[in-house]
Order: C-alpha cells, then sequence, then structure tokens
C-alpha cells in the first residue's frame, strides 16, 4: 500500500491522497471539519460508538502512513470509528491522537484512555443523519 499527498492542497488545512492499494489507486479529498460539533451532537455521536469496537490500533511505530490511510478509509465507509492508541505516556497518547486527527480532518468525539472516537461525515454515502445544531 502506497499513499502520498496528491498536491500541494495537503500543506493546507485540508486533506487530498492518492492512495494504492493492492495495485487499485485512488484519488480522494477529505476536507476538513469546517464546524465544530455542537454538544447535542457529541452526545449523538458518543452514544452511536457505545457498543462499537476499535477498528484500528497503532503500533510499536505509532501513527504511520499506512495506518492513516488505514483510517482514512475507514472514516469513509464508516464514518464514525474507535481507534486503540498504543503508549504508556498520557502526553505521548494526546499528542498521537491530535496528530491523527489533524492528518484525518476528523473531529474527535471522545477520548478515554487509550480509546479515542472519531467522526467524519463521508463523501460519498452519509450514513449518520446528526441531530440539529
Amino acid at each position: 500500500m502506497f499513499i502520498q499527498p496528491a498536491s500541494a492542497a495537503f500543506a493546507t488545512s485540508c486533506h487530498s491522497f492518492h492512495v494504492n492499494l493492492k495495485g487499485i489507486e485512488s484519488n480522494y479529498f477529505w476536507p476538513c471539519m469546517t464546524s465544530a460539533l455542537t454538544n447535542a451532537q457529541i452526545r449523538f455521536l458518543r452514544g452511536q460508538a457505545h457498543d462499537l469496537r476499535p477498528i484500528l490500533q497503532t503500533g510499536n511505530k505509532g501513527v504511520t502512513e499506512s495506518f492513516l490511510a488505514e483510517l482514512q478509509l475507514a472514516l469513509e465507509q464508516h464514518e464514525l470509528v474507535k481507534v486503540k492508541v498504543t503508549a504508556d505516556d498520557r502526553d505521548t497518547r494526546n499528542e498521537m491522537v491530535e496528530h491523527i486527527v489533524s492528518s484525518t480532518g476528523a473531529s474527535l468525539v471522545q477520548r478515554i484512555g487509550h480509546t479515542a472516537v472519531l467522526y467524519r461525515p463521508s463523501q460519498e454515502r452519509r450514513h449518520i443523519v446528526l441531530p440539529r445544531a
């Protein structure tokens, strides 16, 4: 699997990626969350995420490009995902979660211990309808 920025737009606050997954190449563009989630929306998403199991887990190498590529695809497909961050130090975990959120353009819904819940609306098919702001 190979992932690289598709253009200079990567340097801005929005993300565009070129992904080569098992010989299938695609260009993806994920706009950043322009508005913050309201308290009612966060409460709704926390309720939706309660029964979810973590889809991805960081390894010994931390947050890698392949981890971010898989997370991008998971967010596009599921919109709401749990991620397990394996770092012993609390400050290191906070930095890793901040890096994940800034790299994916997702919103951090909740973080408890080693687990973070991320939300980003899908570009092609929206599954989750948020309550009004």
